[in-house]
């Protein structure tokens, strides 16, 4: 689990410069731990619900009208994810 943490906060401070806010980032965090928890379901409001949020409004403002690159965001995935697949291969 402490692997999971580090590679999570190595992800986290990646992708901060894409965020023109605090606020922009702190959802896009929530975000992605939401995709990688136990939620059966993968919508708003499960993930709000594992996440302790309650209600789903939050990220779904992220998810539609959150002010980030999506080329950048693109980019710096690609590159995490190539870096950890070739350590795999």
């Amino acid at each position: 689990m402490n692997e999971m943490n580090e590679e999570y906060s190595d992800l986290m401070r990646r992708i901060a410069p894409v965020f023109a806010s605090e606020p922009g980032y702190k959802n896009a965090k929530n975000y992605i731990k939401g995709l990688m928890g136990s939620a059966e379901r993968k919508n708003g409001w499960q993930m709000s619900e594992y996440l302790g949020e309650a209600t789903p409004y939050a990220m779904r403002q992220f998810i539609y009208r959150g002010n980030y690159s999506a080329d950048e965001l693109r980019d710096i995935g690609r590159e995490y994810v190539v870096e950890h697949i070739a350590l795999q291969l």
